[in-house]
């Protein structure tokens, strides 16, 4: 029973993060927009506490080296 539970968190976080249909979907790119302001592109980013990875994904598609822990 306790694994049908993170199956069920961990589905609709995908769901939340990564679908275009989400209407909850956070919107990462302004984040890494801003990276852009106080960063050079190939920098590395450490990105704790990273979920599914989203974020990391973002900021590499803007050009930065990122690590999801």
């Amino acid at each position: 029973r306790n694994n049908r539970s993170k199956i069920k968190t961990t589905l609709k976080q995908f769901y939340r993060e990564w679908c275009a249909d989400s209407t909850e979907r956070l919107d990462y790119t302004r984040i890494a927009n801003k990276c852009k302001e106080y960063l050079s592109e190939g920098d590395l980013i450490l990105v704790p506490g990273c979920g599914l990875g989203r974020l990391v994904f973002e900021l590499v598609q803007a050009g930065f080296g990122a690590e999801g822990n």
